[in-house]
């Protein structure tokens, strides 16, 4: 994936799914790539401004378990897939919206 995080997203050969049931997660404009480009683009509490605007969710900060609580909410809660194991698209899964 061009100009993404370097540590971040599929790769090439990787087995991993499109972009769209990706979750990434950020705090500061470097992050800004990677959050454009996935599923879900998700602000921790404590990232920059800008890259909470640009997130489609703000997450509570990292120390108060953010990520934990998106990954719970959007993922681990039945409630968040449909019947397919496909993330619902008002989860904001389906294609980066931004």
């Amino acid at each position: 994936m061009t100009g993404a995080h370097p540590t971040a997203g599929p790769r090439e050969g990787s087995g991993w799914g499109p972009t769209t049931r990706t979750i990434a997660f950020g705090d500061n404009l470097n992050d800004l790539e990677m959050i454009q480009a996935a599923g879900l683009g998700v602000a921790m509490g404590n990232a920059h401004a800008d890259l909470k605007r640009a997130a489609r969710v703000v997450a509570p900060s990292n120390d108060e378990d953010g990520v934990a609580a998106v990954l719970w909410s959007h993922v681990l809660r039945t409630d968040g897939m449909s019947s397919s194991g496909e993330p619902k698209s008002e989860r904001g899964f389906e294609g980066s919206g931004q």
